[in-house]
């Protein structure tokens, strides 16, 4: 994506930020709306804890580790649920 012009209005800065939004999107349409994408979507949904627990008692550093983990998963999911219109 190219650097923004300084001068863009911020109505032309949303336009560029939402066709970058549509085109990125489309790719994880493009590669999760099939069968192996969807086997892969749920390996990922595994080994990302999607719908575990992640808190380890007296164990900060992996709570945080594994809530990130939980969050790619997650936000791979709302990119895919997400009308962009």
């Amino acid at each position: 994506m190219p650097l923004p012009d300084l001068r863009q209005t911020e109505a032309e800065k949303r336009a560029l930020w939402l066709k970058e939004q549509k085109r990125i999107a489309g790719l994880f349409h493009r590669v999760f709306d099939t069968d192996d994408g969807q086997q892969i979507l749920d390996w990922f949904g595994k080994e990302c804890m999607e719908n575990e627990q992640t808190f380890v008692p007296e164990h900060d550093d992996l709570t945080h580790f594994n809530e990130g983990k939980r969050s790619l998963i997650l936000r791979i999911r709302a990119v895919l649920k997400a009308k962009i219109e």
